[in-house]
């Protein structure tokens, strides 16, 4: 089970993980330390839970975002991030092979948080496609 805080102070966020992650193998679930917390666009932080393999995709997809076009406040970059996320989604699950029940399908749950100028925000993008927006909680 992973673990990642996103707390917003006043000039920023401060995005805590846990330190390890689960590996399906055949002969069963291996933990090694892992590094949960990213950094995008030299301004935004994120992390998640779910398929290692997953995240490293949706790291790379994210490095294709025009760099003009992270700059723009998250109200603007938002669409764009959840669109990368849940591309990378479709095509593991499109590509899932069904073959134990220890080797579960391949989601994320992703978490973005950065600091717009004038206010920080916490973005979570779910599995399921949903995105919300946290800081106005």
């Amino acid at each position: 089970m992973t673990l990642v805080l996103a707390l917003i102070c006043s000039d920023g966020i401060l995005m805590a993980p846990d330190g390890q992650s689960t590996f399906s193998t055949a002969a069963g679930p291996m933990r090694l330390p892992s590094e949960k917390i990213r950094v995008f666009a030299g301004r935004l932080l994120w992390g998640g839970s779910g398929d290692v393999g997953l995240h490293q995709k949706i790291e790379l997809v994210f490095n294709d975002i025009d760099k003009a076009a992270r700059s723009r406040p998250i109200g603007k970059l938002r669409p764009e991030i959840r669109g990368k996320v849940l591309g990378e989604q479709k095509a593991a699950q499109q590509s899932y092979l069904d073959i134990a029940p220890q080797f579960p399908l391949p989601t994320a749950h992703v978490l973005l948080g950065g600091y717009d100028g004038e206010r920080p925000w916490i973005l979570e993008i779910d599995p399921n496609g949903t995105d919300t927006q946290l800081e106005d909680y």
